[in-house]
């Protein structure tokens, strides 16, 4: 075999062949050495240099504010080694976001670049809205470009809500996403009074207002979508109008504040109470108050309940008391009907019988034997009858 610059031949005898194989006339092909095989490796790699590797990449990503999102880009054949990447972003200039030897400042913190063999895939966390724009990688000659669409917090409506609201209580305003799960970039609540409009959440300390402060905090804290912010001891001057603001969209509030109802106590037999002066001792029906029964000012629909569970309760009773009245009554009617009715049938039977009359009853009177008289004739026995009545 000879072996001279990028040309190699390989050489065999058709005597050794022919002998060992015992075929004259044939010519074969000998050994390859250790020196041809590297050779055709390294013509292998200069090939698959020469060509590079395919790039695959989708058209368009969708990522939310807040979030997180991959763009991905990579070889076909995986496992080829890049010998370049860079990606870039395009808005309104281009932007190189990374590469191996520097990361843009607005990314540092944000960017994640894959570390397989033949994946150069980007991650990009904290998504805002001016991270929507064009992307592209590039590596060995060939680019992929990809769309970037950052979707933002969207109210279900934009009108005005109006709010009620009374002095010394709380009252909340309410805000909020479509999707409770969508964190906005931004959030922010002004107050417009009428005479300024005031930043009166998220308070910092150059907000310059202290009259919100401690006053003010977001109600739900487990959904990020839930912007809703509750307002507490109102004023009558806390009226006006509210406006949430987050990711470019707004909801306006308009909140009336009214004056609360003190609640009054009912107090009976209270003792007049006495006031004096230092100068002067005051009269008896100076310092006297006149005493009664102090009307509390009650709710109208409590009074109105009650006066129509009293009247139910009434008309309830009397219905018992003239159901137990009827039955009593008509119980008695019962009982003489029943006791009259035999007395009456005996004295009907009497009239239509008048044989009904017998005497059975015999009384035997005897004279005293041992009476004697001048005149008297020997004893005898008198009878008598007493007549006695059955009814039959």
């Amino acid at each position: 075999m000879a072996f001279n610059d990028k040309t190699f031949s390989v050489e065999a005898t058709t005597a050794q062949s022919s002998s060992k194989t015992g075929c004259s006339g044939c010519t074969f092909v000998g050994e390859l050495t250790m020196e041809t095989m590297l050779v055709c490796v390294w013509l292998v790699s200069l090939i698959h240099t020469i060509s590079g590797c395919s790039l695959s990449a989708p058209e368009g990503v969708t990522g939310h504010t807040r979030g997180s999102v991959l763009l991905p880009c990579f070889c076909t054949d995986g496992g080829t080694i890049l010998r370049s990447a860079r990606w870039f972003f395009f808005q309104s200039s281009s932007i190189t976001l990374w590469s191996r030897r520097r990361v843009d400042d607005r990314y540092k913190d944000r960017a994640l670049i894959s570390d397989s063999p033949g994946n150069m895939s980007l991650r990009l966390s904290d998504l805002g809205l001016s991270d929507e724009g064009t992307y592209r990688c590039e590596s060995d000659g060939q680019f992929k470009d990809i769309t970037l669409t950052v979707k933002v917090c969207v109210f279900s409506d934009s009108g005005s809500i109006p709010i009620t609201g009374f002095t010394g209580h709380s009252v909340v305003l309410p805000c909020a996403c479509t999707d409770l799960q969508k964190k906005p970039e931004q959030i922010k609540w002004t107050a417009d009074l009428g005479n300024q409009n005031t930043v009166i959440f998220p308070q910092g300390p150059t907000s310059g207002n202290d009259r919100y402060k401690h006053r003010v905090q977001l109600v739900d804290s487990v959904s990020p979508g839930n912007l809703s912010l509750r307002l507490s001891d109102l004023t009558l001057s806390d009226g006006g109008t509210y406006r949430c603001e987050a990711d470019r969209h707004y909801r306006d509030i308009t909140l009336t504040v009214k004056e609360s109802v003190p609640k009054t106590t009912v107090t009976k037999n209270q003792p007049p109470t006495k006031t004096t002066t230092t100068t002067k001792p005051a009269s008896s029906h100076e310092n006297k108050t006149p005493t009664g029964k102090e009307e509390a000012t009650e709710d109208p629909k409590i009074n109105t309940l009650f006066v129509a569970i009293a009247v139910a309760a009434v008309v309830t009773l009397f219905t018992v008391c003239g159901a137990v009245f009827y039955c009593r009554v008509r119980g008695r009617k019962s009982t003489r009907v029943e006791s009259r009715g035999p007395n009456e049938k005996r004295a009907k039977e009497q009239e239509e019988d008048p044989d009904s009359v017998t005497y059975s009853t015999v009384m035997h009177r005897e004279k005293d034997k041992n009476t004697k008289s001048q005149n008297q004739t020997p004893a005898e026995d008198t009878t008598e009858y007493a007549a006695i009545k059955f009814h039959t």
